[in-house]
Parts: C-alpha cells; sequence; structure tokens
C-alpha cells in the first residue's frame, strides 16, 4: 500500500470510529449510516454492512440511498434473487432529482442479477430500456452484444454457447469489478470449455467443486435447459446445502414448471428454519403450496414482513380467486396495483374486471376492463372481455 492510499485507510477508519459512536450514543445520523456503509463496503465487510443498512432503513425508512445500499450488497454476495426485489424497489424510489449514474447502476445491476438467474428475457427488456434512454452506456451495451445471438442457441453445444452467453459477462465483472468470486468463476467456464482441470490446482485453496456444479447448472438454465440445470443443482447441494445454493436449487424447480413440486416446498422450509422472516422465500413457498388455505396463511406472513411486495398481494388475489371469495380478492389485486401504480402494462386491473363480473357488477366490471385497455392497449384479452359485457 501508498502512502496516500495509506493515510485514507488510517482517516477512513478513524472517520468510522466516530461514526460507530455517534450511533451508540442514540443518535441516527444519516451521514454516520451512510459513511459507514460504505466503508464497510470497501473493507469487503458486508455482513456488517447489511447490520448497520437495515437499522438505517428503521429510521430512513424506504430512502432510496438506503435501499440502493441494500441492494448492492445482496448483489455483491451474489444473493440475486433478493437484490431483484429490491433493486426493483430502488428505481420505483428514485425521484427526478436523483443523478444519472445511479439509475444506470441500479437497472444495469438489476439487468445483471436477471442474466445470473437464468431469465435472459428480463435481461434483454431492462437492458433494451436502459440504451433507449442511455445509448452510449457501456455495461448495457456490452450485455446486449452478449445476449444479441442467445435466442438461437442451441444447448447441444456447450462450448458454444458458454463464449456467446455466460463467459463475456463474467469476464467483464472479472476486469471491472476486480472480483475474486467472479475470476473463479471464469477459471472454472475455461476449464469447462477446453475440457482442462488442470488449472484448477492453480486457486485449490480458493476453489470450491459446488461452485464448479453450480456454474454449469446456472448455465444451463440460462439457456432454457431446466431439466439438466436441475441435474446439476441437485450434485451441488449434495456437496453443499448452503442456504444459497438451495434457493438457486428452488428456482430451478420453479423454472421447471411445476409450480407444485415437493422438493421445492421442502426446500423452501429448510431456509426458512433458518431465516424465518425471509419474505421472498414465504411468498415463493405460498405459490407452491397445494392447499389453497396453507398459502393464503404462508402469503399473510409474508406481507406482515414486507407490505410493499405487489407479488404477493398478486398471490393472495389468485387465491382467494381460487376459494371464489372475489370481494376479497378485488381488495388484494387494488392493493397490489396501488404499489405499482404507474407501471404499465399493469394485469390487476384486468383481474379486478372479472372479479367483478363473477360479482355480476357489470358496470364495475366495464371500468376496470375499460382501464385495463387504457393500460395496455394491446390486450385482446381484455378487448373481447369488454366487448362481451356490452
Amino acid at each position: 500500500m501508498d502512502m496516500e492510499s495509506l493515510k485514507k485507510a488510517e482517516s477512513d477508519y478513524e472517520r468510522y470510529i466516530i461514526c460507530e459512536n455517534t450511533l451508540h450514543s442514540g443518535s441516527h445520523d444519516f451521514y454516520a449510516y451512510s459513511f459507514m456503509i460504505g466503508v464497510l463496503c470497501n473493507w469487503k465487510r458486508y455482513d456488517d454492512a447489511i447490520k448497520v443498512t437495515l437499522e438505517a432503513l428503521k429510521h430512513y425508512y424506504r430512502h432510496n440511498m438506503f435501499l440502493a445500499y441494500e441492494a448492492n450488497i445482496l448483489y455483491e454476495t451474489r444473493k440475486y434473487y433478493e437484490a431483484i426485489d429490491v433493486y426493483k424497489n430502488v428505481i420505483k424510489s428514485f425521484g427526478s432529482n436523483i443523478n444519472i449514474s445511479s439509475i444506470l447502476r441500479a437497472k444495469n445491476n438489476l439487468a445483471k442479477c436477471y442474466f445470473m438467474t437464468g431469465d435472459i428475457k428480463k435481461t434483454k427488456k431492462i437492458v433494451d430500456s436502459v440504451l433507449d434512454e442511455f445509448p452510449n452506456d457501456h455495461t448495457a451495451s456490452l450485455l446486449q452484444k452478449e445476449l444479441a445471438g442467445s435466442g438461437s442457441i442451441g444447448v447441444d453445444n456447450f462450448d458454444f454457447s458458454i463464449d456467446y452467453v455466460f463467459l463475456p459477462f463474467l469476464v467483464y465483472e472479472a476486469e471491472t469489478q476486480g472480483d475474486l468470486l467472479a475470476r473463479l468463476y471464469l477459471l472454472v467456464v475455461n476449464c469447462l470449455k477446453n475440457s482442462d482441470f488442470s488449472k484448477m490446482e492453480d486457486v485449490k485453496h480458493l476453489y470450491k467443486e459446488d461452485i464448479f456444479l453450480k456454474t454449469k447448472g446456472l448455465t444451463y438454465l440460462s439457456l432454457g435447459d431446466v431439466d439438466t440445470a436441475i441435474l446439476y443443482l441437485e450434485k451441488t447441494i449434495a456437496l453443499n446445502r448452503s442456504l444459497e445454493n438451495l434457493k438457486d436449487f428452488a428456482w430451478c424447480l420453479r423454472k421447471s414448471g411445476n409450480i407444485k413440486h415437493e422438493l421445492q416446498r421442502d426446500i423452501y422450509n429448510e431456509v426458512l428454519l433458518v431465516e424465518p422472516d425471509n419474505s421472498s422465500v414465504l411468498f415463493y413457498l405460498s405459490l407452491c403450496t397445494e392447499s389453497i388455505d396453507d398459502a393464503i396463511q404462508i402469503a399473510k406472513k409474508a406481507i406482515a414482513i414486507d407490505s410493499e411486495n405487489y407479488a404477493i398481494f398478486d398471490c393472495l388475489a389468485d387465491l382467494y380467486c381460487q376459494k371464489k371469495d372475489y370481494v376479497i380478492s378485488i381488495e388484494n389485486y387494488q392493493k397490489a396495483r396501488s404499489i405499482v401504480y404507474g407501471e404499465n402494462p399493469s394485469p390487476m386491473s384486468f383481474e379486478i374486471a372479472k372479479c367483478y363480473k363473477m360479482l355480476n357488477n357489470i358496470e364495475q366490471a366495464k371500468n376496470e376492463a375499460s382501464r385495463a385497455l387504457i393500460e395496455n392497449p394491446n390486450n385482446e384479452e381484455a378487448k373481447a372481455f369488454l366487448a362481451g359485457l356490452n
């Protein structure tokens, strides 16, 4: 470390102690929280950083800066599914006075999270929207370039698909972020590509076999070969039954289309033993629970933890709809819609219209169907529905 870096490190440490003492004294100083989180992230002390961030959010509820810190920490620690939910809230919380770099970072990181969880369609959607507004953005341009051919790539040629879908993204992560795990992934992928595992010895003290298996599994998932992805994720959790590996495996099972998969429920319940207040896991558990009444109770528990997640209200509305309790279903659809209001198209209006029809309230059904068409003029089902009411 050079003299300038050493002086900065000493200065940061001194200011960190001052901020820590300020907060311990009972003050909830905005600057102290912000500085401590930034320094802890620089020191790679992410567990401590997330604790300080969550404490700050108790006193600065849903402040976009602290939400962004939370999302970035989740991203840096590879908790992609949780990061996706927070980044959505970050983007929604941005006002007109927010700086452009913050918007770009949030949107690009959300795109990367979708990419790393295998959701290529949503990755493309975000990347395209960023480039529409900021056509010279380097990160989005890189992702767009590498995603351009992904739709036509077949999983039979694994080497070729690695080149065009997974490898360039990891190269970018390794070179620009200095990320150790990204470099490790990159080495694993290169070994896969060349069928030469001798270089693994160079990082033997860092390497774990479950990382290799999960990397390959998530690559197959990104290419749409869910069955092969599941096989590799099964091997992954056999070696390391960590929470993140379990969540990735459950996500693969969910992608298989068998939403009521018994093994998926078992995994979510196992995760909840360690993280009982994880609203995202509770939400996914409610989706794969066969008993409607049990699913409703699980969804309600998730809402008690996170009342700003529209997807949970949407899920609860659908469950009540299955019970033919259309009044409560409408209430929950309306809550979901109020959270995402302004995001078009909003599917909730059409669902509300269908509920009103089942209650024989034709006038309200017409109003909601008309609103659904304002929000999404291309909704052919809503057009036919409204025509049938007239």
